[in-house]
């Protein structure tokens, strides 16, 4: 009986990871869109070459990138541009300090990359604006 109510529902699984996932990436870019000019400064500090491009494209992705996500909207692409911001942020910020988020590790960038390309497999799932607008993309 489980088996049935679970494969049953295991198509949902695209639409509950892409509320939190998206949830999560608005609420991270939202503060970099609100004071962009700070986060361009910050990242200017860490080295990042072309700071007022790769900021504003950080935040985008992050804030527009999950607003797609949230809707089911375009979610290959938000999943994509959000997976990108989480590799960057895995292997050039936090994997000095090692798998323990509690350091500043890459263990948190690293579930919301794995989350992120495992949404740009399995698509939006069937409650999303893509299936409404009828793509299946």
């Amino acid at each position: 009986m489980l088996d049935r109510w679970f494969s049953r529902g295991a198509r949902f699984a695209p639409v509950l990871l892409r509320g939190i996932v998206g949830i999560v990436a608005v609420l991270h870019g939202w503060p970099k869109m609100k004071d962009l000019g700070a986060f361009i400064e910050r990242i200017g500090r860490m080295g990042v070459p072309i700071p007022s491009v790769f900021g504003t494209a950080v935040a985008l992705a992050e804030f527009l990138g999950g607003l797609a996500l949230i809707l089911g909207l375009f979610t290959r692409y938000g999943a994509f541009s959000f997976a990108c911001v989480m590799a960057v942020a895995v292997f050039k910020i936090h994997l000095p300090n090692g798998f323990d988020s509690g350091g500043n590790g890459y263990e948190y960038p690293l579930v919301l990359l794995v989350a992120a390309i495992s949404l740009i497999l399995s698509g939006a799932g069937p409650v999303s604006l893509d299936r409404v607008f009828g793509r299946k993309k």
